[in-house]
């Protein structure tokens, strides 16, 4: 069972404000830059999350659709073809440096929850849990 988007937005809610500031910064400037800001962050954020499920877990990243996340293997594996491994290993950290840090440590907790709820047959609650556990500490 995977984490609910209502409980992941549940657990974004402490983290929220602070990766909003440090995201969308002072109010002056234009609604559509902060718009595309938090866009841009949005897909960073996921791909940021399906490289990690990816390094880690053969079962996939399960936050990502299937439809979605079967694009993004064909796409990936076209890549590791033209330039190795190595290329993932760079975006992952080229991703995490450039996110901000509040949320790449969302990211990092829902993943590794997501991960240990495969091994450990947990439910969707405790998984929820133990990512709002992991992100706190």
């Amino acid at each position: 069972m995977v984490v609910s988007k209502k409980s992941i937005a549940k657990s974004v809610i402490g983290l929220k404000k602070s990766v909003a500031r440090s995201v969308i910064g002072g109010s002056k400037k234009p609604i559509a830059k902060k718009a595309a800001k938090v866009a841009l962050l949005g897909v960073g954020g996921a791909l940021l999350y399906y490289g990690l499920s990816a390094a880690s877990s053969r079962k996939g990243a399960a936050l990502i659709p299937d439809s979605i996340e079967r694009r993004l293997d064909a796409v990936v594996d076209k890549l590791n073809a033209r330039f190795g491994h190595g290329w993932a290993k760079l975006g992952v950290a080229t991703l995490s440096a450039a996110l901000p840090g509040p949320l790449v440590m969302l990211i990092g907790a829902v993943q590794k929850a997501e991960e240990m709820g495969l091994h450990e047959k947990l439910t969707g609650k405790q998984k929820h849990e133990r990512a709002v556990h992991l992100a706190s500490a």
